[in-house]
């Protein structure tokens, strides 16, 4: 799978942009699967 892990064309790889000044991650103990806030951009597998 030499084709993935890099941004490169033709390459495959998951990239996430977060902003560090609005990133609030929202779950407890007691609600653990709640969605995080302040993702501005979330690109899965794309080539």
């Amino acid at each position: 799978m030499t084709d993935r892990g890099i941004l490169a064309p033709s390459a495959a790889a998951d990239v996430a942009i977060l902003d560090p000044d609005t990133i609030e991650d929202t779950s407890t103990f007691d609600a653990p699967w709640q969605l995080a806030r302040g993702g501005r951009l979330l690109e899965r597998n794309t080539p």
